[in-house]
């Protein structure tokens, strides 16, 4: 795919160079590539009786189409139990119980409201509205009670099952009702249901169709549904006919994963995408500078880490975890590769604007003496080596230079990190525990942005599959904080949490960056909203 992308740029750009007189790329004309208004007018009215005054006549709808330039293998199929991404393909065509807004507060999704039991503060107590599945099929309380049951259950392997941890049972009241209970009090949870997209009991349970059938023919009750799917490659939606959310017109979006960056802006400039994901820093600039052509900076509330396994020799040292955060010069990081755009971390996973966030805590601090000294101590005075650290470079354009930074100054105090870059598929099984965790792992939180601690905090459970920490004081701190009311005392039980995690470190972490997309103004009648789970929700998009 990469490579017809490639071939159909470099055609466009030779026709266009011509044409403008070898200008080139960055200042060509935008090609628009959907139907902004095209409808037919609506019929005229029979004439009124002279008495009568005229009707006004009602305005045709507004309609269009887009394509987004997606810049990492985001879904590995369509069935939503296959990751905990959020992207626009998941948010499109499916839909959570509750929704967030551009400010992080909770709109009403499938549910229209939910409260707390009060005689059972341990019972959440959801109203649902009246919902069809795409294929007809009515939405219900039992739908939403299977997801919860079938994401649970470990037989069945779900990547959303971070998602429930706190959830003990479900209760079906009656078609428009469900009691979600949890262990403890979990006065969050509706703000985690954001994250979870519900997906159909009817399609699951029917032996001929399945979790098989599912990942490749999506049934939801989102705006959208599939018209085309090639993995990896291109998704088409159109706007679904069963939709109670339905959207603003846009009638079809395309959605193109092009990897390559390069690639993905050449496409951009050409007019073959609306929309591109990831611009690079030093991208910024020229595309904001194109005709019609606007920035979008995401807020940076996406962590980079490295996790460190505290169950492989010889990282399973504390002492070696220590050596390997206290090489990284964060600062420089920032200053060069992140171009200032980027925030060092506080010696937590915890964004600054996180409830949660440890306002006592550090940066552990760049080092490279004390490195040393740890790595003396733990018995590695003339250097450590072989390791192995898997990372993706696929994602931004900065992931390759941060990686291979990482790795120099490792280097400098002594430890031999070899980096090993994979496609996002592959770091995905170790991300989940399905694969056995190289000694470094990166990693990123972007579920920051809900505002929620526990999100982030209940991957690092011993009893959480994917393997990244077992320290049985976390374990018991995380899940008292979890289930304290009142929320400026919530707020505050989380920093013994992440005061744990900075002694015994299950992960560097380093810097919190955002993100950059680019897009045509002129193709949307009006701004693209930054904020919630997804880089843009599609049903939100309107026609110029």
């Amino acid at each position: 795919m990469e490579r017809l992308w490639a071939d159909r740029i470099s055609r466009r750009s030779l026709l266009r160079g011509a044409a403008l007189g070898g200008v080139g790329l960055a200042t060509a004309a935008v090609i628009g590539c959907g139907d902004d208004d095209d409808d037919e007018a609506p019929a005229p009215a029979p004439a009124p009786a002279a008495t009568q005054a005229a009707a006004p006549a009602t305005p045709a709808r507004r309609t269009g189409s887009f394509t987004v330039g997606i810049s990492s293998r985001s879904v590995p199929n369509l069935d939503p139990n296959s990751t905990v991404n959020t992207g626009p393909m998941y948010t499109g065509v499916f839909d959570q119980l509750v929704r967030l807004d551009e400010n992080a507060g909770l709109q009403p999704g499938l549910a229209t409201s939910w409260e707390i039991d009060s005689s059972n503060p341990r019972r959440w107590v959801y109203t649902l509205r009246e919902a069809e599945w795409s294929d007809g099929v009515a939405f219900s309380a039992a739908d939403v009670k299977f997801a919860q049951d079938y994401i649970k259950n470990p037989d069945n392997k779900s990547n959303l099952v971070a998602r429930v941890s706190t959830e003990e049972s479900s209760e079906v009241i009656d078609d428009r009702t469900i009691a979600i209970i949890t262990a403890d009090s979990d006065p969050e949870l509706p703000r985690r249901t954001t994250l979870q997209q519900q997906f159909a009991k009817h399609i699951f349970e029917d032996p001929a169709k399945g979790p098989e059938w599912a990942a490749v023919n999506a049934v939801g009750t989102g705006s959208y549904v599939i018209q085309s799917y090639i993995r990896d490659q291109t998704t088409v939606l159109r706007e679904s006919p069963t939709s109670w959310r339905g959207t603003e017109g846009m009638t079809e979006v395309t959605l193109e994963e092009i990897t390559e960056t390069t690639t993905r802006l050449a496409a951009y400039e050409v007019g073959d995408l609306d929309i591109a994901f990831r611009i690079p820093i030093a991208e910024q600039v020229r595309l904001g500078g194109l005709p019609n052509s606007t920035i979008v900076q995401v807020p940076p509330t996406t962590s980079w880490s490295w996790d460190i396994s505290p169950f492989k020799a010889p990282t399973s040292d504390l002492r070696v975890r220590f050596a390997i955060i206290h090489a990284i010069d964060y600062d420089t990081i920032n200053e060069t590769i992140m171009a200032g755009s980027s925030e060092v971390m506080q010696g937590q996973i915890l964004h600054m604007a996180t409830p949660g966030h440890n306002p006592n805590l550090k940066p552990w601090g760049y080092d490279p003496d004390k490195s040393r000294q740890y790595l003396k101590d733990a018995g590695f005075e003339n250097g450590l080596d072989g390791l192995v650290a898997t990372t993706l470079f696929e994602q931004s354009a900065e992931q390759k230079p941060w990686a291979e930074a990482c790795a120099g100054m490792w280097d400098e105090v002594g430890i031999n990190i070899q980096l090993n870059p994979v496609e996002t598929n592959l770091w995905r099984e170790q991300l989940y525990g399905r694969a056995e965790h190289d000694h470094l792992l990166w990693s990123t939180f972007s579920s920051q942005a809900i505002r929620e601690p526990a999100t982030q905090l209940q991957w690092y459970l011993s009893d959480h599959p994917s393997g990244y920490y077992d320290n049985q004081d976390f374990d018991a701190a995380l899940k008292a904080a979890r289930a304290t009311l009142d929320p400026e005392e919530r707020s505050m039980a989380y920093w013994p949490v992440v005061e744990i995690m900075h002694h015994d470190p299950p992960a560097g972490y380093f810097i919190s960056r955002g993100s950059a997309n680019a897009y045509y103004e002129n193709k949307f009648g009006a701004p693209l909203r930054v904020g919630g789970n997804s880089s843009i929700y599609l049903d939100e998009a309107v026609p110029a």
